[in-house]
Protein backbone atom coordinates (compact mmCIF):
# COMPACT_ATOMS: atom_id res chain seq x y z
CA UNK A 1 0.00 0.00 0.00
CA UNK A 2 1.57 3.22 -1.19
CA UNK A 3 1.90 5.53 2.14
CA UNK A 4 0.35 9.03 1.91
CA UNK A 5 2.55 11.87 3.07
CA UNK A 6 0.70 14.21 5.03
CA UNK A 7 1.58 18.36 4.92
CA UNK A 8 2.68 18.03 8.61
CA UNK A 9 5.28 15.71 7.99
CA UNK A 10 6.60 17.17 4.79
CA UNK A 11 7.21 20.36 6.52
CA UNK A 12 8.49 17.83 9.61
CA UNK A 13 11.28 16.40 7.66
CA UNK A 14 11.85 19.53 5.23
CA UNK A 15 12.66 22.42 7.52
CA UNK A 16 15.49 19.75 9.60
CA UNK A 17 16.99 19.56 5.97
CA UNK A 18 16.78 22.98 5.41
CA UNK A 19 18.70 24.01 8.22
CA UNK A 20 21.24 21.80 8.16
CA UNK A 21 22.15 23.09 4.26
CA UNK A 22 22.13 26.58 5.97
CA UNK A 23 24.61 25.26 8.69
CA UNK A 24 26.63 23.56 5.54
CA UNK A 25 26.77 26.63 3.23
CA UNK A 26 27.99 29.20 6.33
CA UNK A 27 30.41 26.87 7.54
CA UNK A 28 32.12 26.09 3.79
CA UNK A 29 31.78 29.97 3.20
CA UNK A 30 33.29 30.84 6.13
CA UNK A 31 36.23 28.49 6.10
CA UNK A 32 37.05 29.47 2.40
CA UNK A 33 36.03 25.16 0.69
CA UNK A 34 33.72 27.60 -1.46
CA UNK A 35 35.16 30.98 -2.15
CA UNK A 36 32.30 33.94 -2.18
CA UNK A 37 33.12 37.02 -2.81
CA UNK A 38 33.13 38.37 0.64
CA UNK A 39 32.68 37.59 4.33
CA UNK A 40 29.01 39.24 3.99
CA UNK A 41 27.80 37.46 1.49
CA UNK A 42 27.90 34.55 3.10
CA UNK A 43 26.19 36.46 6.16
CA UNK A 44 23.55 37.55 4.16
CA UNK A 45 22.77 34.76 2.34
CA UNK A 46 23.16 32.26 5.74
CA UNK A 47 20.43 34.63 7.38
CA UNK A 48 18.03 34.66 4.64
CA UNK A 49 18.15 31.03 4.84
CA UNK A 50 17.52 31.38 8.72
CA UNK A 51 14.92 33.97 8.26
CA UNK A 52 13.33 31.24 5.80
CA UNK A 53 12.88 28.85 8.46
CA UNK A 54 12.06 30.58 10.98
CA UNK A 55 8.80 31.78 9.08
CA UNK A 56 7.84 28.11 7.74
CA UNK A 57 8.51 27.09 11.71
CA UNK A 58 5.96 30.31 12.67
CA UNK A 59 3.63 28.72 9.98
CA UNK A 60 3.42 25.73 10.93
CA UNK A 61 2.95 26.19 13.98
CA UNK A 62 0.16 28.12 13.66
CA UNK A 63 -1.00 25.48 11.53
CA UNK A 64 -0.93 22.81 14.42
CA UNK A 65 -2.55 25.17 17.03
CA UNK A 66 -5.83 25.75 14.34
CA UNK A 67 -5.51 21.74 13.58
CA UNK A 68 -4.62 19.96 16.16
CA UNK A 69 -7.17 17.87 18.29
CA UNK A 70 -5.27 17.37 21.74
CA UNK A 71 -4.61 19.37 24.91
CA UNK A 72 -4.33 22.83 23.71
CA UNK A 73 -2.19 23.35 26.77
CA UNK A 74 0.57 20.84 25.68
CA UNK A 75 0.02 22.41 21.96
CA UNK A 76 0.81 25.59 22.89
CA UNK A 77 4.01 24.34 24.46
CA UNK A 78 5.26 23.15 21.78
CA UNK A 79 4.60 26.35 19.76
CA UNK A 80 6.32 28.34 22.21
CA UNK A 81 9.48 25.74 21.53
CA UNK A 82 9.10 25.85 18.04
CA UNK A 83 9.05 29.88 18.12
CA UNK A 84 12.31 30.22 20.62
CA UNK A 85 14.45 27.30 18.67
CA UNK A 86 13.80 27.92 15.22
CA UNK A 87 13.92 24.72 13.52
CA UNK A 88 16.05 22.72 16.04
CA UNK A 89 12.02 23.35 18.02
CA UNK A 90 10.39 21.62 14.94
CA UNK A 91 13.26 18.58 15.39
CA UNK A 92 12.20 18.00 18.59
CA UNK A 93 8.46 18.00 17.85
CA UNK A 94 9.18 15.30 15.13
CA UNK A 95 10.95 12.95 17.35
CA UNK A 96 8.67 13.65 21.09
CA UNK A 97 5.42 15.61 20.12
CA UNK A 98 3.84 13.63 17.93
CA UNK A 99 0.69 11.37 18.17
CA UNK A 100 0.87 7.56 17.96
CA UNK A 101 -3.11 7.89 16.78
CA UNK A 102 -2.38 10.38 14.31
CA UNK A 103 -1.48 8.97 11.05
CA UNK A 104 0.83 6.73 9.19
CA UNK A 105 1.80 3.19 10.28
CA UNK A 106 1.33 3.79 14.33
CA UNK A 107 -2.29 4.78 13.78
CA UNK A 108 -2.78 1.67 11.53
CA UNK A 109 -1.86 -0.77 13.88
CA UNK A 110 -3.32 1.58 16.62
CA UNK A 111 -6.72 0.90 14.32
CA UNK A 112 -5.59 -2.91 13.91
CA UNK A 113 -5.30 -3.52 18.01
CA UNK A 114 -8.92 -2.25 17.86
CA UNK A 115 -9.76 -4.54 16.15
CA UNK A 116 -8.32 -7.09 17.43
CA UNK A 117 -9.68 -6.33 20.72
CA UNK A 118 -13.19 -7.16 19.70
CA UNK A 119 -11.59 -10.71 18.82
CA UNK A 120 -9.95 -11.42 22.24
CA UNK A 121 -13.40 -10.28 23.75
CA UNK A 122 -15.62 -12.24 21.96
CA UNK A 123 -13.73 -15.46 22.96
CA UNK A 124 -13.94 -14.32 26.73
CA UNK A 125 -17.58 -13.79 26.33
CA UNK A 126 -17.38 -17.22 25.17
CA UNK A 127 -15.45 -18.21 28.41
CA UNK A 128 -17.15 -16.40 31.16
CA UNK A 129 -20.80 -17.74 32.35
CA UNK A 130 -21.68 -13.69 32.42
CA UNK A 131 -21.24 -10.52 30.10
CA UNK A 132 -19.97 -7.19 31.28
CA UNK A 133 -23.21 -5.34 31.42
CA UNK A 134 -24.21 -7.57 34.16
CA UNK A 135 -21.58 -5.77 35.95
CA UNK A 136 -24.00 -2.81 36.61
CA UNK A 137 -25.70 -4.75 38.76
CA UNK A 138 -23.30 -5.94 40.62
CA UNK A 139 -22.42 -2.42 41.52
CA UNK A 140 -23.11 -1.37 45.05
CA UNK A 141 -21.30 2.39 45.33
CA UNK A 142 -22.16 5.33 43.53
CA UNK A 143 -18.10 5.41 41.96
CA UNK A 144 -18.51 2.02 40.54
CA UNK A 145 -21.40 2.09 39.09
CA UNK A 146 -20.97 5.28 37.59
CA UNK A 147 -17.01 4.04 36.74
CA UNK A 148 -18.24 0.29 35.18
CA UNK A 149 -21.11 2.35 32.91
CA UNK A 150 -18.74 4.75 31.31
CA UNK A 151 -15.71 1.96 30.93
CA UNK A 152 -18.23 -0.25 29.16
CA UNK A 153 -17.93 1.53 25.98
CA UNK A 154 -13.99 1.53 26.24
CA UNK A 155 -13.36 -1.38 24.54
CA UNK A 156 -9.48 -1.08 25.95
CA UNK A 157 -11.35 -1.85 29.45
CA UNK A 158 -12.88 -4.91 30.82
CA UNK A 159 -14.85 -5.88 34.04
CA UNK A 160 -14.64 -9.43 35.95
CA UNK A 161 -16.20 -10.44 38.95
CA UNK A 162 -14.69 -14.25 40.30
CA UNK A 163 -11.54 -12.63 41.23
CA UNK A 164 -9.43 -11.78 43.81
CA UNK A 165 -7.01 -8.85 44.23
CA UNK A 166 -3.82 -9.45 46.78
CA UNK A 167 -2.09 -5.90 47.60
CA UNK A 168 1.81 -6.73 47.37
CA UNK A 169 4.08 -3.87 48.97
CA UNK A 170 7.58 -3.06 47.99
CA UNK A 171 10.23 -5.48 46.11
CA UNK A 172 10.65 -8.23 48.31
CA UNK A 173 6.91 -9.41 48.51
CA UNK A 174 6.20 -9.03 44.96
CA UNK A 175 8.32 -11.49 43.49
CA UNK A 176 8.55 -13.70 46.77
CA UNK A 177 5.30 -14.18 45.05
CA UNK A 178 6.24 -13.67 41.51
CA UNK A 179 9.11 -16.17 41.77
CA UNK A 180 6.95 -18.72 43.44
CA UNK A 181 4.59 -18.59 40.68
CA UNK A 182 7.19 -18.27 37.67
CA UNK A 183 8.62 -21.53 39.50
CA UNK A 184 4.94 -23.21 39.03
CA UNK A 185 4.29 -22.35 35.44
CA UNK A 186 3.05 -25.67 33.65
CA UNK A 187 1.97 -24.24 29.99
CA UNK A 188 3.17 -20.60 29.40
CA UNK A 189 4.69 -17.92 30.88
CA UNK A 190 4.10 -13.96 29.42
CA UNK A 191 5.99 -10.89 30.99
CA UNK A 192 5.87 -7.08 29.75
CA UNK A 193 7.99 -4.70 32.15
CA UNK A 194 9.01 -1.13 31.00
CA UNK A 195 12.67 -1.36 32.82
CA UNK A 196 14.26 -5.05 32.98
CA UNK A 197 18.28 -5.10 34.23
CA UNK A 198 20.79 -7.15 34.50
CA UNK A 199 21.47 -7.76 38.07
CA UNK A 200 21.08 -9.67 40.63
CA UNK A 201 17.55 -9.93 40.63
CA UNK A 202 17.75 -10.26 36.70
CA UNK A 203 19.73 -13.21 36.61
CA UNK A 204 17.82 -15.04 39.20
CA UNK A 205 14.81 -14.46 37.18
CA UNK A 206 16.49 -15.36 33.85
CA UNK A 207 17.52 -18.73 35.42
CA UNK A 208 13.86 -19.77 36.72
CA UNK A 209 12.84 -19.00 32.86
CA UNK A 210 15.40 -21.08 31.51
CA UNK A 211 14.58 -23.78 33.71
CA UNK A 212 11.17 -23.33 32.86
CA UNK A 213 11.89 -23.40 29.19
CA UNK A 214 13.66 -26.46 29.47
CA UNK A 215 10.12 -27.99 31.05
CA UNK A 216 8.84 -26.96 27.69
CA UNK A 217 6.98 -23.80 29.16
CA UNK A 218 5.97 -21.50 26.71
CA UNK A 219 8.07 -18.32 27.50
CA UNK A 220 7.71 -14.49 25.33
CA UNK A 221 9.10 -11.61 27.66
CA UNK A 222 8.41 -8.58 25.82
CA UNK A 223 10.69 -5.61 26.81
CA UNK A 224 10.43 -1.23 26.41
CA UNK A 225 13.28 -0.72 24.08
CA UNK A 226 13.57 2.88 26.15
CA UNK A 227 13.00 1.41 29.47
CA UNK A 228 15.37 -1.69 29.20
CA UNK A 229 17.89 -0.15 26.56
CA UNK A 230 20.96 -1.27 29.15
CA UNK A 231 19.76 -4.88 29.00
CA UNK A 232 23.08 -6.45 27.36
CA UNK A 233 22.36 -8.32 24.20
CA UNK A 234 24.59 -11.11 25.87
CA UNK A 235 21.18 -11.49 28.89
CA UNK A 236 19.02 -11.63 25.70
CA UNK A 237 20.72 -14.02 23.82
CA UNK A 238 20.89 -16.37 26.15
CA UNK A 239 17.28 -16.57 27.00
CA UNK A 240 16.54 -16.92 23.21
CA UNK A 241 18.83 -19.76 23.37
CA UNK A 242 16.50 -21.63 25.08
CA UNK A 243 13.50 -20.48 22.97
CA UNK A 244 12.11 -17.80 25.22
CA UNK A 245 10.86 -15.47 22.61
CA UNK A 246 12.14 -11.56 23.87
CA UNK A 247 10.62 -9.13 21.73
CA UNK A 248 11.44 -5.11 21.94
CA UNK A 249 8.84 -2.99 22.11
CA UNK A 250 10.14 0.54 19.97
CA UNK A 251 13.80 0.04 20.23
CA UNK A 252 15.62 2.76 19.80
CA UNK A 253 16.46 2.57 16.15
CA UNK A 254 12.82 2.68 15.21
CA UNK A 255 11.86 5.47 17.23
CA UNK A 256 14.88 7.94 15.24
CA UNK A 257 13.50 6.65 12.56
CA UNK A 258 9.86 7.25 12.64
CA UNK A 259 9.90 9.98 14.63
CA UNK A 260 7.58 8.43 17.62
CA UNK A 261 10.09 8.25 20.51
CA UNK A 262 7.72 9.34 23.09
CA UNK A 263 5.79 6.18 22.55
CA UNK A 264 6.87 4.30 25.16
CA UNK A 265 5.09 1.00 27.09
CA UNK A 266 5.03 1.55 30.64
CA UNK A 267 3.07 -1.49 31.58
CA UNK A 268 4.13 -4.17 34.11
CA UNK A 269 2.42 -7.47 33.47
CA UNK A 270 2.98 -10.65 34.28
CA UNK A 271 0.07 -13.67 33.37
CA UNK A 272 1.48 -17.40 34.39
CA UNK A 273 -0.81 -19.90 32.67
CA UNK A 274 -3.78 -17.71 32.91
CA UNK A 275 -4.08 -18.54 36.60
CA UNK A 276 -2.51 -15.83 38.21
CA UNK A 277 -1.24 -12.24 36.95
CA UNK A 278 0.34 -9.19 38.55
CA UNK A 279 0.32 -5.81 37.80
CA UNK A 280 1.54 -2.48 39.02
CA UNK A 281 4.40 -0.01 39.48
CA UNK A 282 7.32 -2.44 40.02
CA UNK A 283 9.90 -3.56 37.26
CA UNK A 284 12.34 -5.91 37.52
CA UNK A 285 15.44 -4.34 38.82
CA UNK A 286 17.11 -4.64 42.26
CA UNK A 287 16.68 -1.27 43.44
CA UNK A 288 13.04 -2.09 44.63
CA UNK A 289 14.41 -5.00 46.63
CA UNK A 290 17.94 -3.45 47.48
CA UNK A 291 16.76 0.00 47.34
CA UNK A 292 18.93 3.34 45.36
CA UNK A 293 22.36 4.77 46.78
CA UNK A 294 21.01 8.03 46.57
CA UNK A 295 17.45 7.75 46.57
CA UNK A 296 17.22 5.13 49.41
CA UNK A 297 14.59 1.90 49.58
CA UNK A 298 12.42 1.96 46.79
CA UNK A 299 8.69 2.20 48.26
CA UNK A 300 5.79 0.68 45.67
CA UNK A 301 2.42 -1.33 45.51
CA UNK A 302 1.62 -4.11 43.17
CA UNK A 303 -1.31 -6.37 42.72
CA UNK A 304 -1.75 -10.04 42.25
CA UNK A 305 -4.51 -11.76 40.75
CA UNK A 306 -6.35 -14.51 40.54
CA UNK A 307 -9.53 -15.39 38.66
CA UNK A 308 -11.07 -14.10 35.93
CA UNK A 309 -9.53 -10.75 36.15
CA UNK A 310 -6.11 -12.77 34.83
CA UNK A 311 -8.36 -12.51 31.74
CA UNK A 312 -7.97 -9.07 31.02
CA UNK A 313 -4.20 -8.93 31.84
CA UNK A 314 -3.89 -11.61 29.15
CA UNK A 315 -5.77 -10.33 26.59
CA UNK A 316 -3.57 -6.49 26.90
CA UNK A 317 -0.67 -8.75 26.88
CA UNK A 318 -1.32 -10.34 23.08
CA UNK A 319 -2.06 -7.14 21.95
CA UNK A 320 0.82 -4.79 22.57
CA UNK A 321 2.59 -9.07 21.54
CA UNK A 322 0.46 -8.20 18.37
CA UNK A 323 1.38 -4.50 18.17
CA UNK A 324 5.06 -5.30 17.87
CA UNK A 325 5.00 -8.97 16.15
CA UNK A 326 1.87 -9.37 14.07
CA UNK A 327 1.56 -12.63 15.90
CA UNK A 328 -2.45 -13.16 17.11
CA UNK A 329 -2.69 -16.42 19.76
CA UNK A 330 -6.73 -17.21 19.79
CA UNK A 331 -6.48 -20.35 21.19
CA UNK A 332 -8.15 -20.54 24.28
CA UNK A 333 -6.02 -21.69 26.26
CA UNK A 334 -4.56 -18.52 26.85
CA UNK A 335 -8.52 -17.50 28.09
CA UNK A 336 -9.54 -20.58 30.44
CA UNK A 337 -12.56 -20.88 32.52
CA UNK A 338 -11.34 -20.54 36.41
CA UNK A 339 -12.79 -22.45 39.29
CA UNK A 340 -14.50 -20.27 42.12
CA UNK A 341 -12.71 -17.24 43.45
CA UNK A 342 -13.64 -14.76 45.53
CA UNK A 343 -16.65 -12.23 44.34
CA UNK A 344 -14.35 -9.27 44.11
CA UNK A 345 -15.44 -7.10 41.29
CA UNK A 346 -12.28 -6.00 39.24
CA UNK A 347 -11.86 -3.43 36.11
CA UNK A 348 -8.92 -3.97 33.89
CA UNK A 349 -8.50 -0.64 32.60
CA UNK A 350 -5.73 0.97 29.91
CA UNK A 351 -4.53 3.98 28.71
CA UNK A 352 -2.58 3.52 25.14
CA UNK A 353 -3.27 2.01 21.24
CA UNK A 354 -6.53 -0.66 22.35
CA UNK A 355 -8.26 2.47 24.38
CA UNK A 356 -10.14 4.55 22.77
CA UNK A 357 -11.18 6.89 25.44
CA UNK A 358 -8.20 6.94 27.78
CA UNK A 359 -9.71 4.91 29.97
CA UNK A 360 -7.38 5.29 33.30
CA UNK A 361 -7.78 9.42 32.62
CA UNK A 362 -11.11 9.15 32.62
CA UNK A 363 -12.09 6.51 35.46
CA UNK A 364 -9.69 8.88 37.88
CA UNK A 365 -11.87 11.97 36.48
CA UNK A 366 -15.22 10.19 37.56
CA UNK A 367 -13.38 8.94 41.01
CA UNK A 368 -12.18 12.80 41.79
CA UNK A 369 -15.82 14.43 40.93
CA UNK A 370 -17.73 11.48 42.58
CA UNK A 371 -15.67 11.96 45.61
CA UNK A 372 -17.93 12.56 48.71
CA UNK A 373 -15.97 12.13 52.10
CA UNK A 374 -12.19 11.66 50.68
CA UNK A 375 -10.05 10.89 48.19
CA UNK A 376 -6.18 9.91 48.92
CA UNK A 377 -3.38 9.92 46.14
CA UNK A 378 -0.08 8.79 45.14
CA UNK A 379 2.30 9.53 42.70
CA UNK A 380 5.98 9.68 41.87
CA UNK A 381 5.62 12.13 39.66
CA UNK A 382 2.95 15.26 39.20
CA UNK A 383 1.78 16.57 36.58
CA UNK A 384 -1.77 16.34 35.88
CA UNK A 385 -3.54 18.09 32.67
CA UNK A 386 -5.74 20.59 33.53
CA UNK A 387 -8.83 18.48 33.33
CA UNK A 388 -7.18 16.26 36.08
CA UNK A 389 -6.03 18.76 38.10
CA UNK A 390 -9.13 20.70 38.45
CA UNK A 391 -10.91 17.60 39.56
CA UNK A 392 -8.27 17.25 42.51
CA UNK A 393 -9.08 20.98 43.41
CA UNK A 394 -12.57 20.72 43.02
CA UNK A 395 -12.85 17.92 45.46
CA UNK A 396 -11.01 19.91 48.30
CA UNK A 397 -12.83 23.08 47.79
CA UNK A 398 -15.87 20.98 48.33
CA UNK A 399 -14.74 20.18 51.33
CA UNK A 400 -13.77 16.51 50.95
CA UNK A 401 -11.13 15.21 52.84
CA UNK A 402 -8.20 15.19 49.82
CA UNK A 403 -4.50 14.41 50.42
CA UNK A 404 -1.51 13.67 48.42
CA UNK A 405 1.23 11.98 48.90
CA UNK A 406 4.98 12.75 46.79
CA UNK A 407 8.63 11.84 46.96
CA UNK A 408 10.71 14.12 49.40
CA UNK A 409 13.59 13.39 46.63
CA UNK A 410 12.84 12.44 43.21
CA UNK A 411 15.12 10.59 40.39
CA UNK A 412 15.25 13.44 38.16
CA UNK A 413 15.69 17.01 39.37
CA UNK A 414 12.96 18.24 36.52
CA UNK A 415 10.43 15.92 36.98
CA UNK A 416 10.40 16.75 40.67
CA UNK A 417 10.40 20.53 40.75
CA UNK A 418 7.62 19.96 38.15
CA UNK A 419 5.88 17.72 40.76
CA UNK A 420 6.51 20.38 43.64
CA UNK A 421 5.25 23.10 41.47
CA UNK A 422 1.94 21.37 40.71
CA UNK A 423 1.74 20.16 44.72
CA UNK A 424 2.02 23.95 45.60
CA UNK A 425 -1.22 25.11 43.12
CA UNK A 426 -3.33 22.05 44.86
CA UNK A 427 -1.95 23.03 48.38
CA UNK A 428 -3.81 26.18 47.75
CA UNK A 429 -6.86 25.08 46.83
CA UNK A 430 -6.95 22.82 50.04
CA UNK A 431 -5.08 19.27 49.31
CA UNK A 432 -3.08 18.90 52.15
CA UNK A 433 -0.06 17.59 50.37
CA UNK A 434 2.94 15.28 51.94
CA UNK A 435 6.49 14.22 51.41
CA UNK A 436 7.61 10.59 52.06
CA UNK A 437 10.79 10.70 53.67
CA UNK A 438 11.89 7.21 54.32
CA UNK A 439 12.99 6.52 50.67
CA UNK A 440 11.86 6.95 47.36
CA UNK A 441 7.75 6.39 47.45
CA UNK A 442 7.06 4.92 43.61
CA UNK A 443 3.60 3.68 43.94
CA UNK A 444 0.62 4.72 42.08
CA UNK A 445 -2.37 4.66 43.55
CA UNK A 446 -5.84 6.19 44.61
CA UNK A 447 -8.50 5.61 47.36
CA UNK A 448 -11.82 7.19 47.72
CA UNK A 449 -14.55 6.74 50.02
CA UNK A 450 -14.42 3.10 50.45
CA UNK A 451 -16.14 2.98 47.09
CA UNK A 452 -12.88 2.43 45.40
CA UNK A 453 -9.18 2.08 44.91
CA UNK A 454 -6.60 1.61 42.08
CA UNK A 455 -3.30 0.75 41.98
CA UNK A 456 -1.37 0.19 38.53
CA UNK A 457 1.26 1.73 36.78
CA UNK A 458 -0.11 5.16 35.64
CA UNK A 459 1.36 8.01 37.09
CA UNK A 460 -0.85 11.36 37.82
CA UNK A 461 1.00 13.14 34.55
CA UNK A 462 0.54 13.75 31.01
CA UNK A 463 3.03 11.43 29.54
CA UNK A 464 0.80 8.50 31.32
CA UNK A 465 -2.08 9.51 30.99
CA UNK A 466 -1.88 10.78 27.16
CA UNK A 467 0.89 9.14 25.44
CA UNK A 468 2.26 5.61 27.13
CA UNK A 469 1.30 2.25 27.26
CA UNK A 470 -0.19 1.95 30.94
CA UNK A 471 -2.68 -0.26 32.63
CA UNK A 472 -4.38 0.15 36.44
CA UNK A 473 -6.43 -2.29 38.45
CA UNK A 474 -9.40 -0.55 39.34
CA UNK A 475 -10.99 -2.38 42.78
CA UNK A 476 -14.69 -2.24 44.11
CA UNK A 477 -14.58 -4.40 46.84
CA UNK A 478 -14.63 -3.53 50.43
CA UNK A 479 -11.65 -5.48 51.58
CA UNK A 480 -9.13 -4.51 48.80
CA UNK A 481 -10.21 -0.85 49.12
CA UNK A 482 -9.72 -0.77 53.13
CA UNK A 483 -5.72 -2.50 52.33
CA UNK A 484 -5.17 0.40 49.97
CA UNK A 485 -6.43 2.97 51.50
CA UNK A 486 -3.93 1.31 55.48
CA UNK A 487 -1.03 1.69 53.20
CA UNK A 488 -1.53 4.69 52.29
CA UNK A 489 -1.90 6.25 56.04
CA UNK A 490 0.43 4.31 57.21
CA UNK A 491 2.83 5.85 54.44
CA UNK A 492 1.86 9.29 55.77
CA UNK A 493 3.37 8.11 59.06
CA UNK A 494 6.63 7.90 57.17
CA UNK A 495 5.79 11.30 55.77
CA UNK A 496 5.57 15.61 56.82
CA UNK A 497 3.56 17.54 55.57
CA UNK A 498 3.97 20.62 53.57
CA UNK A 499 2.40 23.77 54.29
CA UNK A 500 2.10 27.49 52.37
CA UNK A 501 4.85 28.71 54.25
CA UNK A 502 7.18 26.27 53.05
CA UNK A 503 6.71 27.24 49.32
CA UNK A 504 6.82 31.11 50.97
CA UNK A 505 10.26 30.37 51.94
CA UNK A 506 11.90 29.62 48.59
CA UNK A 507 14.14 31.86 46.50
CA UNK A 508 12.97 33.79 43.95
CA UNK A 509 14.86 31.67 41.81
CA UNK A 510 13.58 28.76 42.89
CA UNK A 511 9.94 30.08 42.29
CA UNK A 512 11.12 31.00 38.68
CA UNK A 513 12.87 28.03 38.31
CA UNK A 514 9.35 25.58 39.13
CA UNK A 515 7.33 28.41 37.24
CA UNK A 516 9.68 27.41 33.90
CA UNK A 517 9.91 23.64 34.66
CA UNK A 518 5.83 23.39 34.48
CA UNK A 519 5.61 25.58 31.47
CA UNK A 520 7.32 22.67 30.05
CA UNK A 521 5.38 19.93 32.09
CA UNK A 522 3.50 19.11 28.75
CA UNK A 523 6.62 17.98 26.80
CA UNK A 524 8.46 15.77 29.88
Amino acid sequence: MRRRLSIKKIILNTVPVLLLLALIYYVLGYSGVVAFDTQAQVYTISVTVWTIVYFITLAFAIGVLLMDKGDPVKTLSWIIVMLIIPGFGMIFYNFFGASFKEEGRPKRDYDESRELVQQYLAIIDEVLPYNEESMLFKSKTNIAHKNIAYLLKDPGSTIFTNTHCELLIDGPETFKRLKEDLKHAQEYIHLEYFIWTDDELGQEIKSILIDRAKAGVEIRILLDGIGSSDLSSSYISQLCNHNIRVEVFRPMWKTIIDSYSNFRNHRKIAVIDGKAGYTGGINVDGKYITGDPDLGDWHDAHVRLTGDAVLGLQMTFLIDWYFQTKEKFIDKKYFPLHSKENNDLCHIVTSGHQSEWDGIKQAYINSFYNAKEYLYLITPYLSPNETLINGIKTAALSGIDTRLLIPIKGDSHITQSVTMSYAEILLDSGVRVYQYEEGFVHSKLMVSDDEVATVGSANLDIRSMDQNLEINVFSYEPEFIEEVKQLFLKDLESSRELSKEYFDNFSWFKKFKLALFRLLAPLL
